[in-house]
């Protein structure tokens, strides 16, 4: 049977982001051609572009390397090892996991292979020299020739002209490549197989790979087995200090001691925080790697990923046949002792970062600190307060479903239950009752973190006076109420700031003109530049219903007079709602305004002299702070009561301070 080499370079699947894989096959097979009972010795050399003009040497560090030669000190390209190597997809090594593709990666990615290689036959050393390209397949460069006594045994692989689309993504920087050459070989390293690794540059640069190894992953490695099924599996756990380059603890699956697969523990286990630190307050995170007979049966050809599924329901899963996601929470249940001595003092910060906010900015969230602490453990690490705040959220929004199914099943348990044990069910339904009320509590909280949040927004536009009075005009409706907006348009507002009953009515317009919302046939609306209209409120009972109005008036103005006032433009809303005997809104139901009970009216503005002569005239009466007038009109059974912004923010603060003062916002 005949192989076409290019058809199969050319079907082999090797994405750009696997850009050194062919590098790492030639490594590998560097340490598996180590002889029996030594250990492996390396040089890798790293060749950069030479067709560019650089202004210095040093400047050349930073050009694109296009090739790569490995040299080992191994038994050579003896005959056995020869013929293996020009026969496709071999068996020969197979015992050591060898697929016998390997080579043909290096076809994939680079232009040219040269091989040279001095090895023993019968006491004789030889050197056999050859290239390997898709256009040679059948080796009709080999050279074979007698080498000199004093040459050492070695192979010399030469990758030579990387090709595009792997050239643009081959890291420039040495330091990079061999961090991920240890990463992909480290079980060798681990299990102690190398005696001496070099990466070198061609400007100079050594790495000593058994050095980097060394110092950058600790000592302190931890093993823990288990299984899945019938497959065991090993994880070698150890530390990774190099935190710039690996931000969260990762998993590498690996296949035949290479690294085959990496994943971020994050994307499984959420609540374990990315770094850790040790006694001596070093901070680094775990790079776990997972060997097992199972993962070497089933990597694909390139050794690039596996051929299982990465992620089945468990109830559908065989359990000899793991897919992934089963296999990285198999090893985090079993691995979490390994994590535990640096999770406690973790959690015992996060808990206090969680608590700070809370205290200072979450208060509605309390009870879950108190009730359920364990809940804390689940919000991730190192979030933003906005973020933070969404996590907590979605805790109390279970807590309080929670509590919807516990009240559900204490009635229904009371419900079926023959026997009547009222003692048990009372000491149930207080225990729910408590934790009911740490709810309301909450959401007490939130509502006096809202108002105070409400009161600080009208303090800081009553400061924009006097650089855009019209701005405040606009923005000061816009807190109490937003502008060309009915009750049907918005559930929130704030008309508590002016009066606490006006938090509950029937129907509620903001800037409409009387006809929009009544059957009053008047198209009267504020001027663009101030605020004339009033808001209409009616309670919810017919038989005491009323209206309030309220009318902004521009701040400072002071040139009112007789015939343009706020006093008669209210009178003359309060005369339009008390003509008719019967109002109906705009959906054609009845408003009964009770000729009865009085109609309060609120006019908002600055106390300029212009509107204290027209006050004092009118016989309105001062109030004690002189910060606003109160009039009673008999004839319409109506109250008109004018205060100043001043006095508006000021009342506002001392009726909730009480409350801001339970919660330390004061």
């Amino acid at each position: 049977m005949q192989i076409d080499v290019k058809g199969k370079v050319q079907n082999l699947k090797l994405s750009p982001s696997d850009r050194l894989v062919p590098l790492f096959e030639a490594i590998v097979n560097s340490i598996q051609a180590t002889r029996k009972g030594d250990k492996a010795e390396l040089t890798i050399t790293a060749f950069r572009q030479t067709t560019q003009e650089v202004l210095n040497e040093d400047d050349r560090k930073f050009q694109q390397i296009e090739s790569f030669e490995i040299v080992d000190y191994g038994e050579g390209f003896n005959h056995d090892n020869y013929q293996s190597f020009k026969t496709a997809e071999s068996t020969y090594k197979s015992s050591l996991g060898c697929k016998g593709v390997g080579r043909f990666t290096w076809l994939k990615a680079f232009e040219t292979v040269e091989v040279e290689s001095v090895y023993l036959d019968n006491q004789e050393k030889k050197k056999l020299t050859f290239g390997f390209s898709v256009d040679d397949v059948d080796f009709e460069s080999e050279k074979l020739i007698s080498a000199e006594q004093s040459e050492r045994v070695r192979t010399k692989v030469s990758l030579k002209e990387i090709q595009d689309p792997y050239r643009t993504r081959l890291p420039k920087n040495l330091d990079n490549i061999a961090s991920e050459i240890i990463e992909h070989s480290l079980i060798y390293f681990l299990e102690g197989k190398i005696k001496s690794f070099k990466l070198l540059g061609d400007c100079g640069e050594s790495i000593d790979l058994l050095v980097v190894f060394e110092t950058t992953y600790s000592h302190e490695i931890e093993q823990k087995e288990f299984s899945i099924g019938s497959n065991q599996f090993k994880a070698h756990f150890f530390k990774n200090y190099k935190i710039t380059k690996q931000k969260n603890h990762k998993v590498f699956l690996c296949a035949d001691s290479r690294s085959v697969r990496g994943y971020t523990l994050k994307e499984y286990e959420e609540n374990v925080p990315p770094i850790f630190e040790d006694i001596n307050g070093l901070k680094f995170n775990y790079s776990i790697y997972v060997t097992s007979s199972y993962l070497d049966q089933y990597v694909n050809q390139e050794r690039t990923g596996f051929r299982i599924a990465e992620k089945v329901d468990l109830c559908d899963e065989d359990a000899d046949s793991p897919a992934i996601n089963t296999i990285i929470i198999e090893l985090m249940l079993y691995g979490r002792t390994v994590f535990e001595p640096f999770l406690e003092p973790m959690y015992a910060k996060h808990k206090k970062m969680i608590e700070r906010y809370v205290n200072h900015a979450g208060y509605e969230y309390r009870h879950i600190i108190k009730n359920r602490p364990l809940w804390l453990n689940t919000i991730p690490f190192d979030l933003s307060d906005e973020k933070l705040d969404i996590e907590l959220h979605k805790l109390n929004r279970n807590y309080e479903l929670e509590l919807k199914q516990e009240a559900q099943r204490l009635k229904d348990e009371l419900k079926h239950s023959k026997v009547k044990d009222y003692p048990a069910y009372k000491e149930s339904l207080q225990k729910y009752t408590e934790d009911l009320n740490e709810i309301g509590k909450s959401n007490l909280a939130k509502y006096i973190v809202h108002r105070k949040a409400v009161i600080d927004a009208l303090e800081f536009s009553l400061e924009l006076q006097d650089g855009d009075k019209y701005a405040l005009e606009d923005t000061v409706h816009d807190i109490i109420m937003a502008i060309r907006s009915t009750s049907d348009d918005v559930q929130e507002h704030n008309l508590w700031l002016i009066d606490e009953r006006m938090a509950y009515h029937k129907h509620l317009a903001s800037d409409k003109s009387f006809k929009s919302v009544t059957d009053i046939d008047s198209k009267e609306r504020p001027d663009l530049l101030v605020f004339n209209n009033p808001v209409v409120y009616g309670d919810d009972k017919r038989e005491t219903s009323t209206a309030i109005i309220v009318e902004f008036k521009r701040p400072m103005r002071d040139n009112y007079n007789g015939s343009d006032n706020p006093i008669d433009q209210v009178t003359g809303y309060v005369l339009k709602l008390r003509k008719p005997d019967q109002i109906m809104d705009e959906r054609g139901r009845e408003i009964h305004l009770n000729k009865r009970i009085p109609i309060y009216c609120y006019v908002i503005c600055d106390l300029t002299s212009s509107i204290r002569d027209i006050l004092e005239m009118r016989n309105y009466k001062p109030l004690l702070d002189n910060q606003g007038y109160i009039f009673y009109n008999d004839n319409l059974n109506t109250v008109i009561e004018v205060i100043s912004f001043d006095k508006l923010l000021r009342d506002a603060k001392k009726r909730n301070s009480v409350l801001f003062k339970k919660l330390n916002l004061e």
